[in-house]
């Protein structure tokens, strides 16, 4: 389950005007020598906030633009450098010998067939995971 972390009044109250113009802002992360900053679309900058590691940054913007109800309509700035620095954190995950995750990742739930998670990687970010993740280093 997902949880929200943003004030659902404010996500309400987006006009589709609003959503119209800043349809080209997007998803970002940003390092100012110091931490690493999620970057939200004006209409969500409320949710702009600064992480220690990049992962931490990347997972949070997925998680609050999966939870509320227009985050894809603004794009992920990098996609590719987004899906890398998620696949490595999976690559972390403790995996059974059912091939099933073994803690939550993201918002897959403990117990999640990590050919659904490679799924889902492929379709959100337009990758290929044999292609583009399997041989990071």
């Amino acid at each position: 389950m997902i949880t929200p972390t943003y004030d659902e009044a404010i996500i309400e109250n987006i006009e589709q005007s609003v959503i119209e113009r800043t349809k080209d802002h997007v998803f970002t992360v940003e390092f100012d020598g110091d931490n690493y900053n999620a970057v939200y679309p004006e209409p969500l900058a409320e949710l702009h906030s600064g992480w220690l590691d990049e992962f931490s940054a990347w997972s949070a913007i997925m998680r609050d633009r999966l939870a509320q109800p227009f985050g894809k309509r603004w794009a992920i700035e990098n996609p590719l450098e987004c899906a890398k620095c998620l696949w490595s954190a999976l690559g972390n995950t403790p995996v059974s010998d059912d091939n099933e995750t073994e803690e939550d990742f993201l918002h897959f739930e403990s117990g999640t067939d990590c050919h659904d998670i490679w799924h889902w990687f492929e379709d959100e970010f337009n990758v290929s995971v044999a292609r583009d993740l399997m041989n990071l280093k």
